[in-house]
């Protein structure tokens, strides 16, 4: 009996046994993933002009092992316009980004371009955001920011017209200021004044101020007024003080020219002067006599008889050069005869 007894336990423990090991050898053990490491760095400007070009690069790396499906992405800024990228990037419509696709890349360093331009007009210190990521079959998608601040200002000119470009003494003329705000920001509180030179006035003053306030930016504004000469200015150049300002500009300074002369009528002084040559020379055939009227060519008797008087001693000099060797020779037969 203990003997049967024993014989089942040992074919208990070895049905336990045998059992145990199936049910091991059946588990499976779990293989070692091999998964990458990847990191990724967003570089560009901090400070970009506005309407500027400017690049950013991408650059990411992988180690330990290669990696599958890669994809690079850079979202498009709300600020700023895409001109150009490197590689195979492509806009992608739907998720507003450019896209690089790689089915493989292997243990090493790599980077890739996109070149913007900033918008313009735009305030001082708008802000750009950047903001990439990188996604792969091995590896969660990480991400990488940046910013660019577009550094606006306004740029004021100025350029002048005058409805006569001659001033005369005691007249006046019409000035036309035209201020262009050619920057990339509004100009505000914008200031215009100018000081007259002595003897020019507009509306019995010698100074002139004008507020215009915001002259946004690509805009421009005009001002007219009239500038007046006193009577009895020399003629020359007479020089005006122009200021142009802002509260974000700095003031600007510049000559403001102005020419006064008397008006030249050159008809009637040839006229006069005519008029006063032909009293002179009857005031002269008065003293001289009737004949020293002048002809309907403008020479008098007296001009004419010189001349008469100059052809015939000229004729005169003539005959005597061509018979005076006839003279001599007949003069000679006579003595030898």
């Amino acid at each position: 009996m203990r003997t049967r007894q024993n014989l089942t336990v040992i074919l208990i423990t070895l049905g336990l046994l045998t059992g145990g090991f199936a049910s091991a050898q059946s588990i499976e053990r779990p293989t070692q993933t091999q998964v990458p490491i990847v990191q990724l760095a967003l570089d560009g400007p901090s400070q970009v002009d506005a309407g500027a070009t400017f690049t950013y690069t991408l650059r990411y790396s992988i180690s330990d092992f290669s990696t599958s499906n890669v994809v690079l992405s850079l979202a498009l800024p709300a600020r700023a316009i895409l001109l150009e990228n490197s590689g195979n990037g492509a806009i992608n419509d739907v998720t507003q980004s450019v896209e690089w696709s790689y089915s493989n890349k292997e243990i090493g360093d790599y980077t890739e371009t996109a070149t913007f331009s900033a918008l313009t007009p735009a305030p001082n210190g708008t802000e750009i955001s950047f903001q990439a990521t990188l996604d792969s079959d091995e590896t969660e998608v990480i991400s990488a920011q940046a910013n660019s601040a577009i550094m606006s200002s306004p740029k004021l000119e100025y350029r002048s017209q005058l409805s006569s470009p001659i001033l005369q003494p005691g007249g006046e003329i019409t000035v036309t200021l035209t201020i262009d705000n050619s920057g990339s920001d509004d100009a505000n509180g914008v200031q215009l004044h100018e000081v007259l030179p002595e003897g020019l006035h507009s509306a019995d003053q010698g100074e002139l101020s004008y507020s215009l306030g915001t002259i946004p930016a690509g805009q421009q504004v005009e001002v007219s007024y009239p500038v007046r000469a006193d009577a009895g200015l020399l003629n020359q150049e007479y020089i005006g003080k122009l200021a142009l300002s802002a509260t974000n500009v700095a003031m600007q300074t510049s000559d403001h020219i102005y020419i006064v002369r008397q008006p030249l009528v050159l008809g009637a002084e040839a006229e006069a002067l005519n008029q006063t040559s032909q009293e002179s020379a009857a005031q002269e055939g008065q003293v001289l006599g009737a004949e020293t009227e002048l002809s309907p060519t403008g020479m008098s008797f007296w001009d004419w008889l010189l001349i008469y008087a100059a052809a015939l001693l000229l004729a005169l000099g003539v005959t005597t050069l061509i018979f005076a060797p006839h003279s001599k020779e007949h003069d000679k037969r006579i003595e030898e005869k």
